[in-house]
């Protein structure tokens, strides 16, 4: 009888089975001399046991791969073969096969995919009917795909359906439907890799990217990323798309230290500025990181890592550890949202005020105008638990107008009783200033002119975030209102997007540093010589410069030597309720009339007993209202 011309070879063995040892050292030998890997999986365990043809077949030796456990597997098959050898054992397990066999690549140290044929059964199992102790051989069959042209062409259909199916068609990363299947696999206990840290990556403000350079723009955006995120976690790792701009990475790698080098070095990776045609965008990200622990499912660990996430987005461009206490700060988050798409109509916000000062000139001219909210159920609330929500869901928008109202308000009422010259600042909202622009302008005008201040009383403030989308816009929208004399500062300098070059292509008046540059002033040489630099480099284009987070003496004594213009902090005053910011209002005015210092350090030596500002103050106040 003749043989297919296609036909695979066979061999076999016979022998008298009355001596076991005998029996396993000759079948030992026969699958050595066929050149067949051999191995033993306890599938409660993990623990495997290989041969040296197993390790050969990859270009390993066993000491390379020790220490030997299920790992090792998952390690060296491809991400997608894994997903349906996985299934085969699934299959296999549940009785649907008698034995579990599949195809599959594994990465031979040179780095090439070559093909191998694992084949097994179950032949020990619990008590309980699972599955126990597994054998079977490990075969390359590389040569005989490559020989036979039928076998390659159903491969590579298979191939590409497969493919298609869990990949993502824009950047080519696997998708949700491969990670299901992942996470199904490790609740039934099979082999997903026992050690899985979770990295989430959010595209910080990536609706303005869309906003600015339409889809298509955003699509290359996010493929470029893809690719970028994909070298940065190395081929060890598994990157998915895990919904329109969030990736996922799975790691091996469960040190805290460890994950958190990857996540820098994704940061600096992508942060720089994307092309697309001729437009620019910053990019930066947040990551939400859970580390892998005992009893976590696949699930869990995302679970975790999203929540992580959730904290990291609230100040962009940030890596944040999931830590247990989340899961309470998550519902406190959900509260929170809920409750603000009313508390504008509620009455529930209000202005506080932060003095800034001129320690040049020894006086006190400006101040900070800063949102709380007064919570029914958590009391007040400062601006970074209640911000990042609002900006979210696009209430910051008419919480921006509110504040803009409010301020122009009492700088009216202020100017009435005693302080023309006063000036206050009002942050801008990045949100705010990417979906309506424009409307801010007139609103912002047409308010100046309602209340009939002087426009250089208000000052506007735009943070370095607010620049991720167009700088070109932005600057347009700035020089139409400084054209009306409104003044206008770049805030958090030094933080992340802004740089010297968008210093000179926007229209400000005044750079405000971010506290973290001062933050080890009194004890690092290195950020005195920055500081230095940076008060250098502003002066020198005819900025002023206010540094922010001042809180002792030693920083204050060194800005005040080193040329800075202003300082803010609570060292000076901390943000006051409106009451209060008008008694160290007359305080710090009525010092100056009269030549006196103002004593810088000591909240108290700012204010006047309330018995006078209630005597002078507020019988004008009244008046007026």
């Amino acid at each position: 009888m003749q043989s297919p011309a296609n036909a695979l070879p066979w061999g076999g063995i016979m022998s008298d089975c009355s001596d076991p040892d005998a029996q396993i050292r000759k079948l030992q030998n026969y699958l050595d001399s066929m050149q067949v890997g051999t191995w033993e999986w306890n599938v409660q365990t993990g623990e495997l046991v290989i041969n040296e043809r197993w390790a050969e077949i990859a270009g390993f030796s066993l000491a390379d791969l020790t220490p030997v456990n299920i790992d090792v597997w998952t390690w060296l098959v491809h991400p997608e073969d894994l997903v349906r050898s996985n299934q085969a054992l699934l299959d296999h397990f549940e009785g649907k096969f008698e034995y579990y066999e599949i195809d599959v690549r594994i990465r031979h140290k040179n780095g090439n995919w070559i093909w191998v044929r694992d084949r097994g059964k179950v032949m020990d199992w619990t008590p309980e009917g699972q599955p126990l102790w597994m054998y079977g051989t490990h075969e390359d069959v590389s040569y005989r795909i490559d020989a036979t042209r039928g076998v390659r062409e159903s491969k590579l259909h298979e191939d590409q359906l497969l493919y298609a199916a869990n990949h993502d068609a824009l950047t080519g990363l696997l998708n949700r439907t491969a990670l299901k299947r992942m996470s199904k696999q490790s609740i039934q206990g099979l082999p997903v890799q026992t050690t899985l840290s979770a990295l989430l990556i959010d595209v910080d403000n990536f609706r303005g990217v869309n906003d600015t350079l339409g889809h298509q723009g955003g699509d290359q955006v996010l493929s470029e990323l893809a690719q970028v995120i994909q070298t940065c976690s190395g081929s060890y790792n598994q990157v998915f798309r895990y919904s329109g701009d969030e990736f996922l990475v799975l790691t091996r790698l469960s040190d805290e230290d460890q994950v958190a080098k990857l996540a820098r070095s994704i940061q600096a990776a992508v942060a720089r500025q994307f092309k697309y045609k001729h437009q620019l965008v910053q990019i930066t990200v947040s990551i939400g990181i859970c580390l892998d622990k005992p009893g976590y499912s696949l699930d869990q660990v995302i679970i975790n890592a999203d929540m992580a996430l959730f904290v990291a987005k609230s100040t962009r461009n940030t890596v944040a550890f999931y830590r247990q206490s989340m899961s309470a700060a998550r519902t406190r988050a959900e509260i929170l949202s809920a409750d603000l798409s009313t508390a504008l109509d509620k009455g529930e916000f209000e202005l506080y005020f932060q003095p800034i000062f001129d320690i040049q000139r020894n006086r006190f001219r400006h101040a900070e105008a800063l949102l709380r909210w007064n919570h029914p159920k958590f009391g007040l609330l400062a601006p970074g638990e209640f911000i990042p929500l609002a900006e979210r869901n696009r209430l910051i928008i008419p919480m921006t107008d509110w504040v803009i109202r409010e301020t122009c308000k009492k700088l009216a009422e202020w100017k009435k009783v005693g302080f023309p010259d006063l000036a206050i600042s009002v942050n801008l909202s990045a949100v705010a200033l990417e979906y309506r622009r424009y409307e801010l302008v007139k609103l912002i005008l047409e308010t100046i002119e309602q209340n009939q201040i002087c426009p250089t009383c208000l000052n506007l403030e735009i943070t370095e975030s607010a620049l991720v989308s167009d700088i070109q816009e932005v600057s347009e929208l700035f020089n139409e209102l400084k054209h009306h004399g409104v003044k206008l500062s770049l805030d958090d300098f030094g933080t992340g997007y802004a740089t010297f070059g968008s210093l000179n292509d926007l229209p400000v008046d005044v750079v405000k540093l971010d506290r973290s540059l001062i933050r080890n002033l009194e004890h690092k040489e290195r950020e005195r010589m920055v500081i230095d630099a940076l008060f250098t480099v502003i002066h020198g284009l005819d900025l002023e410069v206010v540094v922010e987070g001042v809180e002792t003496k030693a920083q204050y004594d060194w800005l005040c030597h080193h040329g800075c213009d202003f300082i803010q902090g609570f060292y000076f005053s901390k943000p006051l309720p409106e009451q209060a910011f008008l008694d160290f209002l007359s305080s710090a005015h009525a010092k100056e009339a009269a030549g006196e210092s103002l004593e810088i350090g000591s909240a108290q030596g700012l204010s006047v007993s309330t018995q006078i500002v209630q005597t002078k103050l507020q019988p004008r106040l009244r008046s007026t209202s």
